[in-house]
Parts: structure tokens; C-alpha cells; sequence
């Protein structure tokens, strides 16, 4: 008796409930991760969450990269939409990535170049940080502008003693916008470009201080400090944040100072930073954009590039920027070698 063989077997059709359902949520997943990766596109780079995501890069690159390998698994088992997903992860972990790479995390500190500006900042946490560490790396470094967030004009009067000690004459200047230790900010000025004076000076929210010369030659500096990303109850929004940095941004943008340095809590993908005008952030205009300050403990390529040197393009460039760890305090300092351009200050 002859035999019929048995048709082959076809794999089973979805339910049609899956077929509409799983485009739509691989749909909204993307859009989400996108949303994540780039907030600026919907509007969303001040928001909360997005704005502290965005700020520790590398970290949420190889969290999506966990995300990745947690789905790898299932790839196995051929599932369209666990596939699509572990793709728009990769992708996350790659652009984020991609972020660091391309700013850059600066270079290993070297000795002053010649004829260059040395210009460095520090949030010292209250004046926690080491004295003689900090007073050490302004010596080494010949800096000839020093800004000092959370820093008394009493810490910095003892740092100004040590450095004159040691051959590194500097003038002291000190303001005070909060009752608190994390509302002065100090800032150092050395005598090789001639005597300055304070001037009239913006709130940036935790205390700044502006100073030019007294002859009427050479850069207006500005020492800054600015609130961090922290939401008001009521409206959850961060106000205090985004007014206290562009504050301090509008202070180079609009030529009021030629140096702008100091804790401005914001990384290059937060607003203020994308309105700077005519100054650049010294940092990423070497290939250092992504060099972290905070936390110190972190890696410079983990950490938020929250404190930056703003350089008014018309009379400065930046030559090399670097940050260094100094005992006791939770920020790296940023060091900054900048050249003027030919002839910028008239008499």
C-alpha cells in the first residue's frame, strides 16, 4: 500500500494582535531612546532627568550596552521585537559614546607654553579642598587667573600667602550672592597683568566676582558660580539653574568679560552652552569637551563637564586644557593654557 508523505510544516503565524502590537511598541521604544539620547530635539535638554542624563555621557552609553547584552538572549529565540530593541540599544550605547569621543577628555598636564595665559578653576567644596595641593598646582601652572567657587576670601587669602611664598604674586578678590560657604566664590589675579579692581557684578545664583584693569588695559575676568539642576516644587522646573547659567554665559557672550571661569553646572548639551556667541568653551574648542569634573572620583571620561573656562574668540584661543585631582574637594580643577590674539587690548 503506498504512503503519502506529510506536507512540510510551516512555522505558525503570529496573532494578529501581535502584528499590529509589536511595530507600535518597537515604535515607541525608539522614539523613546531617542528622546533619551538627544533631548534637545523635542525641547526636552533643561528638563529634569533628561538634563542629568545627558550629562554623564559614557555612563549612559554602557548602560544601554547592558541593556544590549540583557536582551541578547532572546535573540535566539527570533523574536522580531526583542531583536529591533536590542538594536535601538546598541545604537544608544553608540551614540552616547560617540559624544565622548568626539569632544574629547583633554591631555596630561604639562608645564605653562611661552608667552600663554594660564587660567584655572577649582569649587573647592567649602574650602575643603588641600591648600597646599591647590596652592601647589597654581604655582606649578604660573596661573595668572585662578576662579575659586565655595571659596572664602579668608581660603583664598591663605592660598594667595603660600603662592607669594613661593615667588607667585596674586591679588585676592572675593564676592559673596548666598549666607552659605557654597555662595562665595573667590577669585586670584596675578600681578604680571597688572593691578585690577572689582566691578559691578551679575547674580549667577552662588556668588561670582568681575574684575578689569585698572588702567584701563587687558581682560575683564569673571569668577562664576552657578545653582545646580535641582527642580522648584512647585513648577518642576529648574529656574534657578537656567537663569544662574546663562548668567553667567551672558557675561562673555555680551563682552562684559573677555575670561569667564568656574562652576557653571551645565555640560555642552545644555542650553546655555549653545548660546555663547562670539566665546567658546576653552575645553572644547582643544578636543576636552567631555573631560569630567564631577564627582572627582569618577574617571575624567565618567564624570559631568560642569566647570569651564569661556574664552572671548576675538581675543583669546585656547592652546591645551587639562583637569587635576586635588585632595578634599568633590571637583577636579580645570587648567587652561590660552593664547591672546595679535594686539586684543588697545590703550
Amino acid at each position: 500500500m503506498a504512503t503519502t508523505e506529510a506536507p512540510p510544516r510551516t512555522g505558525r503565524r503570529l496573532p494578529v494582535w501581535r502584528m499590529v502590537a509589536e511595530p507600535i511598541v518597537g515604535a515607541i521604544a525608539f522614539l523613546v531612546v531617542l528622546v533619551v539620547t538627544l533631548p534637545a530635539l523635542a525641547g526636552l535638554s533643561d528638563a529634569p532627568g533628561f538634563a542629568h542624563l545627558t550629562s554623564f555621557r559614557l555612563i549612559c552609553g554602557l548602560g544601554w550596552f547592558v541593556v544590549a547584552l540583557m536582551l541578547a538572549p532572546f535573540v535566539r529565540r527570533r523574536y522580531p521585537l526583542v531583536i529591533w530593541l536590542l538594536v535601538v540599544a546598541v545604537l544608544a550605547g553608540a551614540v552616547n559614546s560617540l559624544f565622548v569621543v568626539a569632544r574629547g577628555t583633554g591631555d596630561e598636564l604639562t608645564g605653562k607654553p611661552r608667552r600663554a595665559a594660564s587660567l584655572l578653576t577649582l569649587n573647592t567644596l567649602g574650602g575643603a579642598a588641600s591648600v597646599p595641593e591647590l596652592t601647589n598646582l597654581i604655582v606649578r601652572t604660573r596661573a595668572d587667573a585662578v576662579a575659586l567657587p565655595e571659596t572664602s576670601v579668608e581660603v583664598a587669602r591663605e592660598i594667595a600667602d603660600r603662592a607669594r611664598a613661593r615667588g607667585h604674586d596674586l591679588q585676592v578678590f572675593g564676592g559673596q550672592q548666598s549666607p552659605y560657604s557654597f555662595g562665595q566664590t573667590s577669585l586670584l589675579v596675578s600681578y604680571t597683568w597688572g593691578g585690577y579692581q572689582a566691578k559691578d557684578t551679575p547674580d549667577t545664583g552662588l556668588g561670582a566676582i568681575v574684575v578689569e584693569p585698572r588702567r584701563g588695559r587687558g581682560p575683564v575676568i569673571a569668577a562664576v558660580h552657578s545653582p545646580p539642576p535641582m527642580p522648584v516644587r512647585v513648577e518642576r522646573r529648574m529656574w534657578p539653574w537656567l537663569l544662574g547659567a546663562d548668567a553667567a554665559a551672558r557675561l562673555c557672550r555680551t563682552g562684559q568679560a573677555d575670561v569667564v571661569l568656574g562652576d557653571v553646572n551645565m555640560t555642552p548639551d545644555h542650553p546655555s552652552l549653545g548660546k555663547l556667541g562670539r566665546c567658546r568653551d576653552a575645553a572644547g574648542e582643544v578636543g576636552a569637551g567631555a573631560m569630567g569634573t564631577w564627582p572627582a572620583r569618577f574617571p575624567a571620561a565618567f564624570g559631568a563637564p560642569i566647570d569651564h573656562v569661556f574664552l572671548d574668540s576675538v581675543r583669546w584661543r585656547a592652546m591645551r586644557a587639562s583637569t587635576v585631582r586635588v585632595s578634599g574637594t568633590d571637583h577636579r580643577a580645570v587648567v587652561v593654557y590660552a593664547a591672546r590674539n595679535e594686539k586684543p587690548y588697545d590703550s
